[in-house]
């Protein structure tokens, strides 16, 4: 029943979710610290439900891999939570072991049926510990998003209906904010993003990667993206000399 539901929903669950967590992750955090936190937990279910999905489609080891990195978006929420991971002896580390090792068990025992009558199978044979382990993370890096829009603070509290940090603490927070959002860094590394997602698939110049992971983009022989074309410099010089890298 549940690899049926999966097939089912998934085409429009997929669509559905890519096209709204980029948004929630876009916003600035500090003003809507409601919304960073739903696009934290949109991206944890999204990559759940990846390896909930019956053999070959389940890539467990994916959401490990990028789930990981959300570490990056609070640091000291996230540490405090392995801290408290670390104290098994208090009321809140015991609580918080305890949901890991609960939806490890729980995820294992759900996709076991399907890995006992997978043909083909991507994380191995045997059972999917990826997806344990992956299960363990979520509810890890969700104790971590609770604590931080607890620990709000500043502007933060003020988006969630606070009375906000002192004035001079809050113009200070806006200037660095100001200088981290607006400085060259920030704007070279959104560049460099753009170049990678966009034109090196378009140019030719790159085919794997992001832009191969699950779309099934076509990069030879033309594009069936509904919007961009791909491989632009290949078409441009298919007829040029034998010994041009792009010729062909």
């Amino acid at each position: 029943a549940l690899a049926r539901a999966i097939a089912a929903t998934g085409p429009a669950f997929t669509l559905v979710l890519e096209a709204v967590v980029p948004v929630l992750h876009f916003l600035e955090p500090r003003r809507f610290p409601r919304c960073a936190l739903f696009g934290l937990v949109l991206t944890l279910a999204f990559h759940l439900v990846i390896g909930l999905t019956p053999p070959p489609s389940n890539v467990s080891t994916y959401g490990v891999t990028t789930c990981t990195r959300l570490f990056f978006v609070f640091p000291d929420a996230a540490a405090a939570a392995v801290g408290e991971m670390g104290r098994p002896h208090t009321a809140a580390g015991a609580l918080l072991c305890a949901g890991m090792a609960a939806a490890a068990a729980a995820t294992l025992a759900l996709v076991e049926p399907y890995h006992a009558v997978a043909i083909s199978t991507v994380q191995g044979e045997g059972k999917d510990w990826h997806a344990g382990w992956y299960a363990a993370l979520a509810v890890l890096l969700t104790r971590a998003a609770v604590l931080e829009a607890a620990a709000g603070g500043g502007e933060e509290q003020a988006a969630c209906g606070g009375e906000g940090g002192p004035p001079a603490e809050k113009e200070k927070s806006r200037e660095v904010e100001g200088r981290t959002r607006e400085g060259p860094a920030l704007r070279g590394l959104v560049a460099l993003a753009l170049l990678y997602a966009f034109a090196l698939p378009v140019a030719g110049l790159q085919e794997k990667a992001g832009c191969l992971m699950f779309s099934q983009l076509r990069l030879h022989g033309g594009s069936n993206h509904l919007l961009l074309p791909t491989s632009l410099l290949q078409r441009e010089l298919a007829s040029a000399e034998p010994t041009n890298a792009f010729a062909g």
